[in-house]
């Protein structure tokens, strides 16, 4: 197999990939949200990296879930990762 042949599997894929990083982002997300309410804090940080072919939809599925939650979500682009911020003060 060529790299062309390769890149042309791997983009018919990204897909897949997509919904597997968000499934383990959606994971630790909740786990943090979790462990952080148990000792009253309000608002969790995760920074987060993907290939960039992958960050911006797996991103923007992640704001839309949490919203979809009633969270208030808040993103920050580091140098190679994006800060993930999800927040629960307001009512």
């Amino acid at each position: 197999m060529n790299a062309a042949e390769a890149r042309a599997i791997s983009n018919s894929n990204v897909s897949k990939l997509i919904e597997k990083k968000l499934g383990q982002a959606v994971i630790e997300i909740n786990a943090l949200i979790k462990n952080a309410t148990k000792v009253g804090e309000f608002s969790i940080n995760l920074r987060l990296t993907f290939p960039s072919v992958l960050k911006d939809e797996v991103i923007d599925k992640l704001v839309s879930h949490y919203k979809e939650l009633d969270y208030e979500i808040g993103t920050r682009e580091l140098s190679y990762s994006t800060l993930f911020t999800v927040s629960w003060e307001q009512e």
